[in-house]
């Protein structure tokens, strides 16, 4: 048997075909198309979805899974993304595996304007259709015109403080605290931000509970 699938096997594959699935699932070779396919069709049948078993990880740390949600949804902010898929020389934060467990949970909620600073400066277009890619699998938060009037409020209730912040910072701040949401970031600007706007910062579990193990 092992010899068997070792043997080279002749396939009448329409060309077209071939090319078009290959064209769609970003493969170079016939080859690697034909791999692609014979990899997902169990997936596919077991009912998962084939382009989370392609993309598989985030980096190294956040799988891409949409369980149903339980608890606090958590909004995550530009740097905890950005540490989360930065490669990794060390061991991964604990913001990094919060994230992790958050995804798996279904409680990682993505804002627009979050997804637009991920996007924005990748060097090429390879890069840039890889990420944009791994993030479609998160949706958007749907914003309101009360979200962004919110977000002025909270800037000018912050100015008077002397407290600086971005737009896209006190949009973060406005649709947490209008929806009961959480926030996990790692930019200390939201501590301050805390003191003056009624937002709950989530803490990671694995600074208080230790480091949970992320499976792979």
């Amino acid at each position: 048997m092992c010899e068997l699938l070792h043997m080279a096997t002749n396939l009448a594959i329409d060309d077209q075909l071939l090319n078009e699935a290959g064209r769609v699932g970003g493969q170079r070779t016939k080859k690697s198309t034909v791999t692609q396919a014979l990899e997902e069709r169990p997936a596919a049948e077991a009912g998962a979805d084939p382009r989370l078993v392609r993309e598989g990880r985030l980096r190294s740390e956040v799988r891409l899974q949409a369980p149903t949600p339980t608890g606090m949804n958590i909004i995550i902010d530009t740097s905890v993304w950005s540490l989360a898929l930065r490669r990794q020389r060390t061991s991964p934060s604990a913001e990094t595996r919060e994230l992790a467990e958050l995804v798996r949970e279904g409680r990682a909620a993505m804002l627009g304007p979050v997804r637009q600073e991920l996007l924005s400066g990748v060097r090429s277009d390879q890069q840039f259709q890889r990420l944009r890619d791994h993030l479609r699998v998160f949706p958007d938060a749907p914003l309101e015109a009360e979200d962004y009037e919110e977000a002025a409020s909270f800037f000018n209730k912050c100015r008077a403080k002397g407290i600086q912040g971005t737009n896209t910072d006190y949009l973060i701040c406005a649709v947490a605290g209008q929806r009961g949401f959480g926030i996990l970031t790692t930019d200390t600007a939201f501590s301050h931000f805390a003191r003056v706007l009624p937002i709950d910062l989530h803490t990671p579990r694995a600074s208080v509970t230790g480091s949970p193990e992320v499976a792979s």
